[in-house]
């Protein structure tokens, strides 16, 4: 069971594919993909969620996921998750509570000036619920302009690649207390 903030990685390369595991929109979706290794990628990704949902949390993925018409997944209420990939690495932010969660991955020689800006960028913003069009210049460190009660977790994984992960408590919503 999943009672905090839970980070799981894995090689996408060695998950396998279960369509019938997945949701229609997300097959959909799947296939709305140009290219071949960027559908096994996104259907192996998806599966494995399915994996660390049975796994560790507390209820099946069949009660907790639910798919909008663009193939998002959406936890019911409850918890909170974040996802994230670069290359072939996936990775899985899952919490035991509502509060916003965000994640970001990226390889070390990534073409960002600075990756662990860019990855604590990019994860603070998913937890805010905001998108990239509202990404701060890259001269902007989360790690110092944090909205209050909002933090920061640094990664270092296999292969050369960072993560960061990003909590925000539950009565911080848009950037704003509640």
């Amino acid at each position: 069971m999943v009672t905090r903030c839970t980070l799981w990685w894995t090689d996408l390369t060695r998950e396998p594919v279960r369509l019938e595991c997945l949701l229609p929109a997300e097959i959909h979706r799947a296939e709305r993909l140009a290219h071949a290794p960027a559908r096994r990628r996104f259907l192996a990704r998806r599966t494995w969620l399915r994996w660390v949902m049975d796994s560790h949390a507390v209820r099946s993925w069949t009660d907790t996921l639910r798919c909008d018409a663009d193939g998002r997944l959406h936890l019911d209420p409850g918890m909170a998750w974040s996802a994230s990939s670069a290359a072939d690495l996936a990775v899985l932010l899952l919490t035991g509570d509502a509060g916003p969660a965000g994640v970001d991955v990226e390889l070390r020689t990534t073409t960002h000036q600075d990756p662990r800006t860019w990855t604590r960028q990019e994860a603070t913003l998913k937890a805010l619920g905001w998108g990239l069009e509202r990404l701060p210049d890259l001269g902007l460190d989360p790690a110092r302009h944090l909205p209050p009660g909002l933090t920061l977790y640094d990664h270092e994984l296999p292969e050369g690649f960072l993560a960061t992960a990003c909590r925000l408590p539950p009565v911080i919503a848009d950037g704003r207390s509640t």
